[in-house]
């Protein structure tokens, strides 16, 4: 239903994509994964140590570690997908940005859109809220950066096709993510919904809300100081004030975007708060604020130090522990099954379109019914998308495009009053109008599904499928199957 495509509408291959190629020739494909895993987040850290370094900040190592006291962002930065080291793009343009290094600027933002193409954008927006805190500090806009930073994002966009008009369709297929998630049987990405910023799913979240509070009331107090002159700009060295002002303006906007468009912002929050925290900091004891004797200093920060490891060591094992307890046995199994019992480019229809990434891992030869976010599907062929939607929501057959939930309760009360032998005969004929429609709109050749529902509505025409695996827990109860279908139409 989706893929790879020409056309604008579609997710096209980029820089990361290419980039990971390398890590595919380790004989282990799990260690593969892993190592590559290690080095973007290790790349990730690395750039935002950079970027403090070169902010001035002291004490840039103990900031960086209290970014990992959240298993959420250990886990986050640890997929190895293309968002990780956008995220070190964005700070790292950032400082480009503020320090008025605009050939740099120009570089890092072309490079961060042949990475990652859905953030296209962001670039810019860094370039705007740079400008708009030096307007805020110094009534001064420096053109040049807004200039470097959309010639970069024209010119990376142009490696993709369809330019200009891929960039509208990214920016419209953001805000429709979130428009259709609320679609009555529609289903996406969980982690593309917008969310309720106070009911953080996040462990530790009270500790990133606290810094980021407290970070930005002392922001705001710089700003009221500073423009009522009761506090000199010149007094603030480095471009500080800037960046105060900058750090600022973009946590507004991670925390803004999270409620509004969409939970990806919520992967900038915690690097953005810890970032402003440590700016901060670092103004308020070099204008000596606070004034601390070495001593007492050197305590506290060892004492700091030593809190923040163990809040780590635990973040560690946790996402070990919630690791440890995903078990894809089931995924291996199933696609070993239909790996031997197919020819390749065999298409799989999948009832969870979340499964692709891992089924294609275990099992590369085959072509799935879908790969990204059913929006896409929505957006390229509805007809395809709403067949899917009402075989698995519904369980039942229905060419309208459009959610059939009301069709498929009449129909189910209906057949309910038949009598048990024309209540059986009518459920067959709807399984196997799902079935052949399977096989011939959708041109599968094997099922794959967990939902027990489904299933069972597929098992009333068990004649039409040539085999049928089930992988069992230890108890005997059935946690998926894979129907390979007799015909190929």
């Amino acid at each position: 239903m989706n893929g790879i495509s020409s056309e604008a509408n579609r997710y096209q291959v980029g820089l990361y994509n290419i980039f990971i190629i390398p890590f595919t020739f380790i004989t282990n494909q799990i260690l593969g994964v892993k190592v590559m895993d290690v080095f973007f987040a290790s790349t990730l850290f690395a750039i935002i140590y950079y970027v403090m370094r070169k902010m001035h900040i002291k004490k840039s190592i103990f900031f960086l570690l209290f970014m990992c006291i959240t298993p959420f962002f250990l886990i986050r930065i640890l997929t190895g997908r293309a968002y990780v080291l956008a995220i070190a793009f964005v700070f790292l343009e950032m400082y480009f940005a503020v320090e008025k290094k605009y050939k740099s600027l120009f570089l890092i933002t072309t490079l961060h859109v042949m990475w990652h193409q859905s953030t296209f954008f962001m670039p810019f927006i860094i370039t705007i809220i740079a400008e708009a805190a030096r307007y805020l500090g110094y009534y001064k806009i420096f053109y040049r950066n807004v200039i470097a930073a959309f010639t970069g994002m024209c010119i990376g966009m142009m490696i993709y096709s369809a330019f200009p008009i891929n960039m509208f369709y990214l920016i419209k297929n953001i805000f429709s993510i979130q428009l259709n998630s609320k679609i009555p049987g529609s289903s996406v990405g969980v982690e593309a919904y917008s969310r309720d910023f106070m009911t953080s799913f996040v462990l530790n979240f009270e500790v990133f809300f606290l810094i980021a509070l407290l970070s930005s009331i002392i922001v705001i107090y710089y700003y009221i100081n500073v423009r009522n002159n009761c506090i000199k700009k010149e007094s603030f060295k480095n471009n500080q004030l800037v960046f105060l002002y900058a750090f600022f303006i973009f946590l507004i906007i991670t925390i803004s975007g999270t409620l509004i468009v969409s939970g990806r912002f919520f992967d900038y929050y915690i690097p953005t708060s810890v970032i402003l925290f440590a700016l901060v900091s670092t103004i308020i004891f070099e204008r000596r604020e606070i004034i601390l004797q070495d001593f007492l200093k050197k305590i506290i920060f060892r004492t700091l130090y030593v809190f923040v490891i163990i809040l780590c060591i635990g973040s560690f094992l946790y996402m070990k522990k919630t690791v440890a307890q995903v078990d894809n046995s089931s995924f291996s199994e199933v696609a070993q099954w239909i790996k031997n019992r197919s020819k390749a480019k065999d298409k799989v229809y999948l009832d969870n379109w979340s499964y692709f990434t891992l089924l294609f891992f275990y099992d590369n030869k085959n072509v799935y019914s879908m790969g990204l976010e059913p929006n896409d599907a929505l957006q390229t062929n509805p007809d395809l998308y709403w067949k899917w939607q009402n075989f698995r929501k519904n369980l039942f057959y229905c060419n309208k495009k459009s959610n059939c939930k009301d069709n498929a309760k009449e129909f189910f009360e209906k057949i309910n009053r038949l009598q048990n032998s024309e209540k059986q005969k009518q459920y067959k004929i709807n399984s196997a109008k799902i079935i052949k429609s399977i096989q011939n709109d959708f041109g599968a050749r094997f099922i794959v599904s967990d939902n027990k529902s489904f299933n069972s509505m597929l098992h009333y025409n068990e004649d039409m499928f040539k085999d049928v695996f089930q992988f069992k827990d230890e108890n005997g109860n059935i946690l998926m199957e894979a129907f390979q279908l007799k015909k190929y139409e």
